[in-house]
């Protein structure tokens, strides 16, 4: 080996571990380590540069190895299809690999994948939607230029297969999270109808999806409370409620919790005697008390009474 190996690293993995192991203090003592060498920090970067710039190569021979087939029902065809997109959603799972996936020319080929006639195939397309578009405001915003919404909504509402809907409602939430152009398209497609839809339906995955959806933009912004309250929410969301009961009812209530508080339209459209809500409230108080696994649905329900039917304080003048 040549003498000078020790301060020029091999440019590899092995090169890594051999400065993670030169610099590991092998005792609880407290050590003062001197700082790393100047030319040990360049090949640290070039190493890592190195290891992304491989990943977004790899990113990109996986979507080419797609291309070829889209649309193809042929049963192999559509296990490999699967297969190459649960590798991008691997390789996404960083924000810098997510936005490479867009700037590789992997979004061209997503609306295609999301009409594919395997819904396994359309699934995995949603996850890999939701993968790349988590906290990560570039591939939203391309996302959103690529009009991604409307083609998710249509999932929502009418695929054939509950997964395709469930995993579609999840890419929508997480393109819309904190991303208010993205949220604002929401709207604009009629968003809160096809919650109201989804909740209304009968996939229990599907209609928690959307409750929490739901509530999580009532709390973004009061005006979408606005919003919703003007379109009938209120009624909706006790109709849900006056349904058979079961685990997802605990949802509806924190949804209507939160669009009541602090919203004034919203909780006279609540008391409107017509919706029977108080006393649907304190016979659902009856019913979970006791019952551990509904304790949120119950301390839900209370609260809604104590804001809407708590018996005020009337001054007399004497």
């Amino acid at each position: 080996m040549a003498s000078g190996s020790r301060n020029q690293p091999d440019q590899s993995l092995s090169g890594i571990l051999q400065l993670a192991v030169e610099n590991t203090v092998h005792s609880d003592e407290p050590v003062e380590r001197e700082a790393m060498p100047e030319e040990k920090k360049e090949f640290l970067r070039n190493v890592f540069n190195d290891l992304h710039c491989d990943e977004a190569k790899e990113m990109k021979k996986t979507v080419d190895n797609i291309k070829p087939l889209l649309g193809s029902c042929d049963e192999n065809d559509t296990l490999v299809k699967a297969s190459l997109l649960e590798h991008l959603q691997e390789l996404c799972q960083t924000i810098d690999n997510a936005s490479d996936f867009h700037k590789i020319g992997g979004t061209a080929i997503l609306k295609e994948l999301l009409n594919d006639p395997s819904s396994e195939v359309r699934w995995n397309t949603a996850e890999l939607i939701a993968m790349v578009s988590q906290n990560n405001p570039y591939s939203q915003n391309v996302l959103l230029n690529h009009n991604m919404i409307p083609v998710l909504f249509d999932l929502v509402d009418k695929d054939d297969a509950d997964i395709v809907r469930v995993k579609a409602l999840y890419a929508i939430s997480c393109m819309v999270r904190d991303h208010e152009p993205c949220l604002e398209a929401f709207t604009a497609n009629d968003g809160f109808s096809y919650l109201v839809r989804a909740m209304q339906g009968c996939i229990t995955k599907l209609r928690i999806k959307a409750s929490f959806l739901l509530n999580n933009i009532l709390r973004m912004d009061s005006k979408h409370k606005d919003v919703v309250q003007q379109m009938g929410m209120v009624d909706q969301l006790v109709s849900m409620l006056q349904t058979e009961h079961d685990s997802t009812h605990e949802y509806v209530m924190l949804s209507l919790l939160t669009l009541i508080q602090d919203h004034k339209a919203a909780q006279s459209d609540a008391k409107n005697p017509s919706l029977h809500l108080h006393k649907l409230l304190k016979d659902r108080q009856a019913m979970l008390k006791g019952k551990e696994e509904f304790q949120e649905e119950l301390e839900y329900s209370q609260e809604l009474v104590k804001l809407l039917f708590s018996k005020e304080k009337v001054s007399v003048d004497r």
